[in-house]
């Protein structure tokens, strides 16, 4: 199932823990680039195909600046 998602981009709330973490991994193992985006920054690897938005989703604005984030960088 080796890229499955390639060209895909996905953007996970909740991505630098948990579920969320173990999701963004997934996907990136299958070919995606993936916007993870979390409260916390933890001692998160670097790793290509995968990069980080660190912010509240619940406020007005941060989910949208994580996706504008997600076209801007190249991944």
């Amino acid at each position: 199932m080796e890229g499955l998602l390639k060209g895909k981009r996905i953007v996970i709330v909740g991505g630098t823990s948990g579920i969320g973490w173990a999701a963004a991994q997934a996907f990136v193992d299958h070919g995606a680039k993936v916007l993870a985006m979390g409260l916390a920054a933890d001692d998160l690897p670097e790793q290509e195909g995968l990069a980080y938005h660190f912010g509240d989703a619940r406020l007005e604005g941060e989910s949208q600046a994580a996706i504008v984030k997600l076209s801007l960088i190249h991944i």
